[in-house]
């Protein structure tokens, strides 16, 4: 996540009662974030969505069909985020 769009993002979390900010007591310009009650039921049913559409997509792939594309997703993720100097 882009530092710059920690706070909205944070903001709009925390206003939806997903998440809270406490202060860091070492650091004063930092914060701590955790879920709340709501935060963790939301979590919960996101994760259950998730692997609904996975299985949508990929449920009817076998087990070697599963790994190759793992891999070819895992090469295209590293590719995008490789480091252009490196």
């Amino acid at each position: 996540m882009d530092p710059r769009n920690d706070s909205p993002v944070l903001d709009l979390l925390e206003e939806r009662h997903l998440v809270e900010r406490h202060p860091d007591p070492t650091d004063r310009r930092s914060h701590a974030v955790s879920l709340t009650p709501a935060g963790r039921v939301r979590l919960t049913e996101l994760r259950h969505a998730a692997d609904a559409v996975e299985h949508a997509m990929i449920g009817g792939l076998g087990d070697a069909e599963r790994r190759s594309l793992h891999q070819t997703l895992t090469k295209l993720f590293v590719d995008l985020t490789e480091d252009d100097d490196g």
